[in-house]
């Protein structure tokens, strides 16, 4: 965003975040619809948004379970999660965010399954299921990784019950990745790089874990 521009509320700052989201809108746009209902790749997408829905469902009922823990009147969690909407627009604070060394991880995992992820797949090569899905599933944990990161930054109870939410996801979608990866054999070409794929992704699960850890203690003492 240039200077001149940084005086207009209404223009937000841009980042690698929103790329990664515009590529999920793309990857939609181009295989969720109706006429690839029978492909893998619908079926990948069909599944990431059911997980997501029912994400949305256990996440309501949780807040609310909350809310009742703490005696306050229903319907103040929409209030908690319209809070402050715009606290991350800015070029600081989403290099702030980008500087954790989880999401830096879970970055760097992305950035190693995607260019052969998407490269074996559009060459059609045996397993093309498998690297579309390793493709779509790390960065869908990526994205799940930032915005736990910014929403536990609240300090309260329901920002962090929505950053519990995205970390459980971002656990889903790593051991998608792992899953898909240990389903199939591979040529000699990708087995080192299946196997440090392997790797990282169990080590950035366990990491994820203890951010669901701190985050569950800090929840327990607003409570």
């Amino acid at each position: 965003m240039s200077s001149e521009n940084q005086g207009y509320p209404w223009v937000f700052y841009r980042d690698e975040v929103d790329l990664m989201e515009d590529t999920v809108e793309d990857l939609y746009e181009r295989f969720h619809v109706e006429e690839r209902r029978e492909s893998f790749q619908y079926r990948v997408l069909q599944e990431h948004l059911e997980t997501e829905i029912l994400s949305d469902e256990r996440l309501t009922a949780r807040l609310e379970m909350d809310l009742m823990q703490k005696d306050v009147s229903p319907g103040t969690h929409v209030e908690y999660q319209q809070q402050d909407q715009n606290s991350f627009s800015s070029p600081d604070s989403v290099r702030d965010l980008r500087l954790h060394p989880v999401y830096k991880k879970a970055k760097e995992w992305m950035q190693m399954i995607q260019p052969v992820g998407m490269r074996r797949y559009e060459q059609g090569s045996r397993g093309s299921q498998t690297f579309f899905s390793a493709y779509c599933n790390s960065l869908f944990a990526v994205l799940k990784v930032f915005t736990g990161l910014e929403e536990e930054v609240e300090e309260d109870v329901a920002g962090l019950e929505i950053a519990l939410e995205e970390y459980r996801l971002a656990s889903v979608y790593i051991g998608r990745v792992l899953e898909s990866l240990n389903g199939v054999s591979f040529g000699y070409e990708d087995i080192d790089w299946v196997e440090g794929v392997i790797q990282k992704g169990f080590t950035l699960s366990r990491d994820v874990a203890l951010l669901m850890k701190s985050v569950q203690d800090r929840k327990q003492r607003l409570l």
